[in-house]
């Protein structure tokens, strides 16, 4: 037999099949990409009709139109693309869904018009000059006209361009607003158009959209919109229903973010104020000279004690000015508890004269900087900050994680209570106007139950506690949480101490 070359035959339906694989949804992936196509183009308005008799869909726009060359070399060849580096497309796949997958196209531009059937067509040079670029497709009898036309308007509004777009002659406007920024990186930007609830965040690159990604736990709060930066090559898979590569991960750590820390995640990035109190006041001393004196007592003193004798021996050395009564009660509790050496214990006794320095933070434009004023001016700041160290402290005594630690109120978030790792020490956050926040609304938190506060002070320390080790909300964290509170069982007695102590006069 003789040499025989020839070319693999497509069915006119091939096309169709590989697009309904090849998209995640198809019917929404059709208009998207005739509308990308017309914005690449520097289009300024773009109209589309439908003739359900001849079930055809037109897409007409006023951009710049394609010349001999581009049809024939580009537009026509698979993977084939001439659009500029930054636009969308570029990829050369989006011709699939658009010409080749129909019955039957047309396309006109400048002075060229071709017809085709799936893989085959014809190019016609015409008198007629026309400006921008008009297509039309013959929608299959096998597809529900109404569905895939009426994506066309729905895609239409998730874009926010330039451009005029018009469906069925009404104009369409968007429905996706970028609303405020709240996070600025250097591949995308991302914003929430609050008062608007929506189960997905919106990806789209220049506007554009391309996907949505679920969030349901966004709803509550406002409708997310990631704008992608830069090259869609670089971002997008050729198909552009999904991130590629390591923006695909990134992605998935920023939705973890807004679904484990929906308040803090949603709050912009803002300019804050940072104001550190230290010295040998009732929230903050400095307990090096402390540790000193109580070293050198330990070393004097042999490993069998009398106990009374430690006791005195310990609360003699810890910070004359900054000493309470619950220290006292937490000395003579390690001295029942020992059954070992005394050096055993060398790093519990130091801890419980450890005084924190205390942080006040607010943001610089922030709207009701008054009321935080009123608030630390008041004697209830003290109180509330006193006993805010005091419950953190006994937590870290009950699990024994005796750390050197920061605390202090942050008033520039919208969470109840916060924590942050700066320069290797970490600092717990209490927002005094959100205390008890959760409980029967918003109360006066000074003016409710001693056990309603109590509860609330010790189930915030161990959660920001928890972060100390524990980074997401997942299931070790909750673990562990469950393990440290656990732990605060055994010292019952001292925590209503606390708040006692703390708030004497001003607890029903």
């Amino acid at each position: 037999m003789s040499k025989e070359n020839g070319v693999v035959a497509v069915p006119k339906t091939y096309f169709f099949k590989m697009a309904k694989l090849d998209y995640a949804n198809w019917e929404k992936a059709l208009p998207r990409e005739f509308l990308q196509n017309s914005v690449d183009a520097g289009a300024s308005r773009v109209e589309i009709s439908v003739d359900e008799k001849s079930r055809t869909i037109t897409v007409s726009d006023d951009g710049c139109g394609m010349d001999y060359d581009t049809i024939k070399e580009k537009l026509l060849v698979l993977g084939g693309s001439k659009k500029d580096k930054g636009s969308i497309g570029a990829f050369g796949k989006a011709k699939e869904i658009l010409f080749f997958s129909w019955e039957k196209y047309t396309i006109r531009t400048q002075n060229w018009l071709v017809v085709g059937e799936g893989a085959e067509y014809s190019i016609e040079r015409v008198k007629d000059w026309h400006e921008g670029t008009t297509c039309s497709i013959k929608v299959w009898a096998s597809e529900a006209l109404d569905s895939v036309t009426a994506e066309f308007e729905i895609v239409a509004s998730y874009f926010e361009v330039g451009c005029e777009i018009y469906v069925g002659g009404r104009r369409v406007k968007t429905h996706l607003k970028r609303g405020e920024l709240l996070r600025s990186l250097d591949w995308a930007d991302i914003y929430i158009e609050r008062g608007v609830h929506s189960y997905y965040a919106a990806v789209r690159i220049n506007g554009q959209w391309m996907f949505n990604e679920w969030l349901a736990s966004m709803h509550e709060f406002g409708r997310v919109i990631l704008e992608i930066k830069g090259y869609s090559l670089n971002a997008l898979t050729s198909n552009r229903d999904s991130l590629k590569g390591d923006y695909s991960r990134k992605f998935r750590d920023l939705i973890a973010e807004f679904v484990t820390e929906t308040k803090t995640a949603l709050e912009p990035k803002r300019s804050i104020i940072r104001e550190r109190f230290t010295g040998t006041g009732k929230i903050a001393v400095d307990s090096a000279k402390m540790q000193e004196k109580l070293r050198e007592y330990l070393l004097s003193m042999s490993a069998r004690v009398d106990r009374d004798e430690l006791i005195d021996g310990v609360i003699d050395r810890l910070p004359e000015e900054n000493t309470t009564s619950i220290d006292i009660d937490r000395v003579e509790e390690t001295v029942k508890r020992m059954t070992g050496d005394i050096w055993d214990y060398e790093n519990r006794f130091k801890f419980i004269g450890f005084q924190p320095d205390f942080h006040l933070i607010y943001d610089e434009m922030q709207k009701d900087k008054s009321r935080v004023d009123r608030f630390m001016q008041g004697s209830n700041a003290g109180k509330l900050a006193n006993a805010w160290t005091e419950v953190l402290k006994q937590v870290l005594l009950d699990i024994e994680l005796y750390i050197d630690f920061n605390v202090g109120f942050n008033f520039s978030i919208t969470s109840t209570a916060s924590y942050e790792m700066i320069d290797g020490e970490p600092y717990f956050y209490l927002n005094p106007h959100l205390l008890l926040s959760d409980c029967e609304g918003s109360p006066n938190w000074y003016s409710v139950s001693k056990v309603f506060l109590r509860e609330d002070l010790i189930l915030k320390a161990i959660h920001e506690i928890g972060h100390y080790k524990k980074d997401s909300h997942n299931e070790d964290f909750v673990l562990y949480t469950e393990w440290i509170r656990a732990r605060t069982w055994k010292s019952l007695s001292i925590y209503p101490k606390i708040i006692k102590e703390c708030f004497r006069k001003y607890l029903n």
